[in-house]
This record gives C-alpha cells, sequence and structure tokens, in this order.
C-alpha cells in the first residue's frame, strides 16, 4: 500500500470527528504498521490471518509507524471489559437497568436537551366545533459540560522489548490501576457532583448536590439509622416517608434506596428485636411494594439515603466515549505512553413544573 497516513490527516479526514482508531496504530503480522477501520471490540476478535487478510484488502490504512502490536494492544483492552464496575454497584445498576444514552461525546463540550411544559386540558362537548384552551408547549433548553475522565501512564521501551523477546505477557497493572480509578471517579461524580465542576457556567451535579431533589430529615427526632435506639421499624417508617413525597411527585415507581457502607449490617439486623418478626430489616423495606432493590454504596456521605425513581426521565448515565486506550508521542524517549479515556457524566432531571424523582434523606 503506497499512502501512508499520520493522526492528524485521518481526523481531518473524517471531518473532525474523533476516531479512536486513529491513535491504536498496530503492527500486523507482516512487519508493517496500520490502524483498523474497524472497533476495538472487532479488531480483537479477529485472527492474525484474518487481520492480515484485512490489511491485505485495504481495509485498514497504513500509518507512519507503531508501538503494540495486536496481540498486546487485546491484553490492554481485555483491562475495561464491563465487569471492571461489578464492585460499583450503583453505576452497576444503571446500566444494567438501561439507564443509558450513548452519543459521540469527543466531538462536542456540551451536552444540551429540552425539557416541556404540560399544555392544554381536555374538555367535555357535543360538537366538535367547540373550541377549548388552544395552547402550544414551551420548551426549555439546558446544558451539562461534557469533560474527559483521563489517566495517563507508559511503558518503557526496555519492558516492551523484553516481554517480546522472552515471550513474556505485558504486565498490565498500571491499566487495571488506571480504569479502576476512573470508575471509582465516574460512580463518585454520579452520587457527590464534581465540586460544583463548571463550564461555561454549566455545573455537573450528583444526587446529592442537585438542584432537582427532595431534601428530608431522618424521622424520630432527626435519628440517623445507626443509632442504638433507632428500631427497624422507624427505618422502614423513613422509607415510606421517603417514598410518599415521591408520590407527590407523581413519581410512582419503581424505586431504588442507596444506603451508604456503615448501613450495611444495619440492614442485616433482626426487623424485630422482640422476635416476633424473623425478617431482617432490608427484608422488611424490600416488602415494600415498587421498592425493588437496596444496594451499599461507598461513595455515599455517612448518614445519607437516597430513594429515587428507576427510569431515565429522572436519572441516567450519559456516555458519550467508552473507557478507551490510546496512545501519545512524548518525551523523554524510551517510554511509550499511554492514555485511557472515557466521557460518562451523570443527568438528573425534574420536569419544567418542577417535579422530581429524587428524594435525600439526611
Amino acid at each position: 500500500m503506497s499512502n501512508l497516513y499520520d493522526s492528524t490527516q485521518l481526523v481531518a479526514e473524517a471531518g473532525g470527528n474523533f476516531d479512536v482508531n486513529a491513535f491504536r496504530p498496530y503492527f500486523a503480522e507482516d512487519g508493517k504498521p496500520y490502524i483498523s477501520r474497524l472497533s476495538a471490540n472487532e479488531i480483537n476478535k479477529l485472527t492474525p490471518e484474518q487481520l492480515e487478510a484485512m490489511a491485505q484488502e485495504d481495509l485498514a490504512l497504513r500509518v507512519n509507524n507503531a508501538t503494540l502490536r495486536r496481540d498486546e494492544w487485546k491484553a490492554f483492552d481485555d483491562q475495561l471489559l464491563p465487569e471492571a464496575r461489578v464492585r460499583l454497584p450503583f453505576t452497576q445498576s444503571i446500566i444494567s437497568a438501561g439507564l443509558t444514552y450513548s452519543f459521540d461525546g469527543y466531538s462536542a463540550t456540551t451536552f444540551s436537551y429540552e425539557d416541556i411544559n404540560d399544555v392544554g386540558s381536555p374538555f367535555l362537548g357535543m360538537e366538535v366545533t367547540q373550541s377549548g384552551n388552544s395552547s402550544a408547549p414551551e420548551y426549555s433548553t439546558k446544558t451539562l459540560p461534557l469533560p474527559i475522565w483521563m489517566e495517563d501512564w507508559y511503558i518503557s521501551d526496555r519492558k516492551l522489548t523484553m516481554s517480546r523477546k522472552l515471550g513474556q505477557p505485558l504486565d498490565t497493572t498500571r491499566m487495571e490501576m488506571s480504569r479502576n480509578s476512573i470508575d471509582e471517579a465516574i460512580e463518585n461524580m454520579f452520587i457527590n457532583g464534581t465540586d460544583n465542576y463548571s463550564f461555561d457556567g454549566n455545573i455537573i451535579y450528583g444526587l446529592v448536590d442537585t438542584p432537582n431533589k427532595i431534601s428530608v430529615d431522618f424521622g424520630d427526632s432527626d435519628k440517623n439509622w445507626a443509632a442504638s435506639d433507632k428500631t427497624g421499624t422507624m427505618i422502614r417508617n423513613d422509607v415510606l416517608t421517603m417514598k410518599q413525597e415521591l408520590i407527590d411527585q407523581r413519581r410512582y415507581g419503581s424505586y431504588s434506596l442507596l444506603i451508604p457502607t456503615a448501613y450495611e449490617t444495619v440492614m442485616d439486623k433482626d426487623y424485630d428485636t422482640a422476635g416476633a418478626s424473623v425478617q431482617t430489616i432490608r427484608e422488611a423495606i424490600l416488602r415494600i411494594d415498587r421498592v425493588d432493590e437496596v444496594i451499599v454504596v461507598d461513595k455515599l456521605p455517612a448518614n445519607t439515603v437516597i430513594l429515587y425513581q428507576k427510569s431515565s426521565d429522572i436519572v441516567r448515565l450519559l456516555q458519550g466515549m467508552p473507557m478507551t486506550n490510546i496512545q501519545w508521542q512524548a518525551v523523554p524517549m524510551g517510554n511509550h505512553h499511554f492514555k485511557t479515556l472515557e466521557i460518562a457524566i451523570p443527568q438528573i432531571r425534574a420536569t419544567q413544573g418542577g417535579y422530581k424523582g429524587v428524594v435525600v434523606m439526611s
């Protein structure tokens, strides 16, 4: 293949759209550097023979240089599998419930969306010529910043050469640490916000600090759930109080209850200490209609619990870029530099009329 490309050309020829493959060059079996027209997931499923055939059929582009072989990229990409979030239960529950929205977030620095007011009301009449109160919907535009979560790491040229010469697998520990730190940062942002991170006056809020929430106090003279004299009945009544707040907001479930780490063992206590019931406090809470789950969230502040309606019009994760590894050039020479990237931010909404779907008790 006679035409050689670099990353700048490839991004420019794509009309300015971000093509992650432009930053993931690899050495094929023929010893020449390429970038793929396929995604990382697609290319990692190919055998070396299929990859070589793809290059020969002009389905890959020759580039000036590369650092990693295909199997080495795969070793790092394998650390980015969805199972990485299993220990971050809130984010995992959002993804499992389908409360996500995926789009190309790299080509914009903000995400805009609209809400609409309730308009009109039906009326009774005998003739279709009768007129009611006609009105047009009113739209309100809101904007969220789209920052990129990033972590830098590198491989020394010497370690890379040793791995290839001795046939030893690459050490992916640093990659795994980057993945975990970004995962934890996203979960923390979804719960606590980003210390009022602002871009062009637009702020990313979490469940705790969002203005689109209802704040209530613990019941029974503001006793938190770890108080020695807080009974299972009192805790269940607190949950019922939060549920009623959501019903008053026309949010009828289903609901998810989030609790901090210190309350996990509280949930395992007997609901009735007199022995009249054999169920735990957790089981008693889950018997409340439409309360589907109790999730322990390590990032939740102490003595703070949240009940929210699990629907995408209330809470969803905006996924502007899946977690991705890319290569970049930097000095000093002798090190091969990489970045792990992801665009993922929370979107917590209320209606234009002010109806909310999140209750925070503290």
